[in-house]
């Protein structure tokens, strides 16, 4: 219940009693409730159809495959932004996206199997944890396709066409931009520099 509360609209939120708000309010502002909450977001599917940000998508693909490839690591605490490591290519040319979990991951199984002196990791290097991600990957996934393992690591991808498409779509058919509620909101200035409009902008602008 607190956790539909907590995801229910300005609107929504009106219709609750003053001393139901505030009670609410105290779970929800908790530190233990937050964490939870995060926790169940990580359990739950995406519905990939409504997620209007490409990287929090690629993030859940690389992150269940994480947590299918090493369960023993993902267990107790479920793969995070900060630990799954997606971020954009600098070169397109190799791709949309890199995952570059790998390396911390090969870093942990190492330790991991230090401290049991009864076993060894059977990964022996950080290439070697990449193609298991790589591997836990499945093929009919609506987000990525063209994987491959590059350097160290690095687990490179593309954006489905098919994604993009579906999105776009949705967008021409509804002509409403998905309100995006998975990042934080940020204030922005933009600094207009009263160029004349009228006239084609040169170097003196």
């Amino acid at each position: 219940t607190l956790y539909k509360l907590y995801s229910c609209s300005e609107e929504e939120e009106q219709l609750l009693s003053p001393k139901l708000q505030e009670y609410v309010n105290l779970h929800m502002n908790s530190t233990a409730f937050q964490n939870g909450f995060l926790i169940l977001q990580s359990l739950l599917p995406m519905d990939y159809s409504k997620e209007s940000s490409l990287i929090k998508a690629v993030q859940s693909i690389f992150g269940q495959a994480i947590s299918t490839a090493f369960p023993q690591l993902t267990s107790t605490t479920p793969p995070s932004e900060d630990t799954i490591k997606v971020s954009k290519c600098s070169n397109l040319k190799f791709g949309d996206y890199q995952c570059s979990a790998a390396m911390p991951t090969f870093g942990i199984l190492k330790k991991l199997a230090a401290e049991n002196s009864k076993s060894s990791s059977p990964y022996k290097s950080p290439q070697q944890v990449a193609a298991a991600i790589l591997q836990a990957i499945p093929n009919d996934n609506p987000v990525i396709d063209s994987l491959e393992v590059n350097g160290p690591g690095f687990i490179l991808c593309r954006i489905k066409s098919a994604y993009l498409q579906m999105h776009i779509q949705t967008l021409s058919s509804t002509g409403k931009v998905p309100e995006i509620t998975s990042i934080e909101k940020e204030n922005c200035v933009v600094d207009f520099s009263s160029p004349n409009i009228a006239k084609e902008m040169h170097v003196g602008h």
